[in-house]
């Protein structure tokens, strides 16, 4: 009914069974509560993220989610309520359509007219679908990767070389925002859910905070992602409490998942930046053992991490068949590394867990009209390790990583 994905067909194994003899299953739809620390900037962002590439979940018309995906120069659609989404745009709200570059565009003019002849073409179903009223505002070319960053959406969305054409609407509030895309976006099997939309109208009740929709057309299907986000300025003290972050007790998962068991789905996820080396010293809940980056047991209840210490920490937090996070077993505390010990009381191997993250992550031709795969947007993608952390915020393609290399 969900269009479920077995985890077993995607990992090419047998069912796997858990001690109640359910099935772990995979949906296409994953939410989760994410929250970035950035040391050197002195930030902390929480998000909640409510993400899948079934049209069935998050209700962008076929017809539109299909012609997005076969235009070879759109990269992405999305709005946003960010304050200043765009050059020159100011107490407004954006729809943006992203595309590439093309060589016969040779100057400006070419290619403003070029990208607004294409943008045009979807303007108006994309205000019906996401229940604006959006107008022609400007075109806008990227240079650099500045508006990615302050966006909190991946570079190969926003990037360098790549034209947004931009259309705004008066700024109505994120609350207001955020429950217009939930009523017009979520099937009602997730919007009624509860759990972690309930969170996310929590999140954007506070004056702060940020709403954002990203479709994001790949080869097969559209990555879509709807995520409000909090950005706070404040110096890190050793502790992360994400629960706590977002002001609530507690989440469960989406009544969406009452008929199975779906330990992948329902996610609460950490990454630490920080200039100096830390490590996890101590958590709410049992840390899970990892193996080649991967949890040996999804259906247990507790932390993993990978890697546990370093410039670089991402943990998750899975629910098991407890079924619920509470912000008491959902806190991590960490410390300077000492390089010699990680949070199990094992040595990490170095080339396991590096001191620096900086890995080159793929680049797509953004000239030559092609389109990104959406196989190129991975959740633990790495840019450094601040433009990581956004990624790891943005959540784009995370379950997958999840489920690499699966075993019981």
């Amino acid at each position: 009914m969900h269009g479920l994905i077995i985890l077993t067909v995607l990992v090419a194994a047998s069912a796997a069974v858990v001690s109640h003899a359910q099935e772990i299953d995979y949906a296409h739809y994953v939410e989760s509560v994410q929250v970035v620390v950035d040391e050197g900037l002195g930030e902390v962002s929480a998000s909640v993220v409510l993400q899948s590439t079934n049209t069935d979940d998050i209700r962008l018309p076929e017809s539109l989610e299909r012609d997005l995906r076969e235009n070879e120069r759109i990269i992405a659609a999305l709005f946003t309520d960010a304050d200043t989404c765009i050059l020159g745009v100011v107490e407004e709200a954006c729809v943006i359509v992203n595309m590439a570059r093309v060589p016969e565009e040779t100057n400006i003019i070419l290619v403003q007219d070029g990208a607004r002849n294409v943008a045009d073409e979807y303007i108006a179903r994309l205000n019906a679908a996401l229940g604006t009223d959006a107008r022609f505002h400007s075109v806008f070319v990227h240079h650099n990767d500045d508006q990615n960053k302050a966006l909190g959406v991946s570079g190969i969305i926003i990037g360098y070389n790549t034209v947004s054409v931009v259309y705004t609407l008066p700024h109505r509030g994120t609350p207001q925002f955020f429950e217009m895309l939930v009523s017009s976006l979520l099937a009602p099997r997730i919007a009624e859910g509860g759990g972690f939309v309930d969170a996310g109208r929590i999140l954007a009740s506070h004056p702060d905070s940020t709403v954002t929709f990203v479709a994001a057309p790949g080869s097969i299907d559209t990555q879509m992602m709807l995520k409000v986000t909090r950005v706070e300025e404040q110096s890190f003290g050793g502790v992360v409490n994400p629960l706590e972050m977002l002001g609530i007790d507690e989440v469960v998962p989406s009544a969406y998942f009452d008929d199975g068991f779906y330990p992948l789905n329902s996610l609460v996820r950490v990454a630490v930046a920080s200039g100096e080396g830390l490590a996890v010293s101590d958590t709410g809940a049992a840390v899970i053992p990892v193996s080649d980056g991967t949890p040996d047991d999804v259906t247990a209840t507790g932390w993993f991490f990978d890697p546990p210490e370093g410039t670089l920490i991402r943990g998750t937090y899975l629910m098991g068949e407890d079924g619920v996070a509470r912000a008491d077993q959902t806190a991590i505390t960490l410390g300077v590394s000492n390089g010699t010990t990680t949070v199990d009381g094992t040595a990490p191997d170095a080339a396991e867990f590096p001191w620096t993250v900086e890995v080159e992550p793929p680049t797509p031709d953004l000239v030559d009209g092609t389109a990104p795969d959406a196989a190129e947007f991975p959740g633990m993608s790495a840019e450094g390790p601040i433009v990581v952390a956004i990624i790891v915020a943005a959540g784009i393609g995370a379950a997958v990583f999840y489920l690499k290399g699966y075993r019981r």
